[in-house]
């Protein structure tokens, strides 16, 4: 598996950009791939966002059976793995 590091936003637009490229010419990407981005370090406007948006979320249960059909479904409509 490659790693790929990706430390600013014009690193990610440039990824996103090649990846969309080589999906329209019908080049197909390698499933092994993983890209690692550095993300700045959260504003105080955004960690207080973040604070009210935890407090408000309700909490998911699920049981395994149930994770399993949700994973099918997303892995089908995304075409695998």
């Amino acid at each position: 598996m490659e790693t790929e590091r990706i430390k600013s936003p014009e690193g990610v637009r440039t990824l996103m950009a090649e990846l969309w490229a080589n999906l329209i010419a019908g080049k197909r990407s390698k499933c092994s791939n993983v890209y690692m981005v550095d993300l700045p370090e959260p504003t105080e406007e955004e960690k207080r966002e973040m604070t009210i948006n935890r407090a408000n979320r309700k909490p998911v249960v699920i049981d395994e059976k149930e994770l399993k059909v949700a994973i099918d479904k997303a892995a089908t409509e995304l075409g695998g793995w």
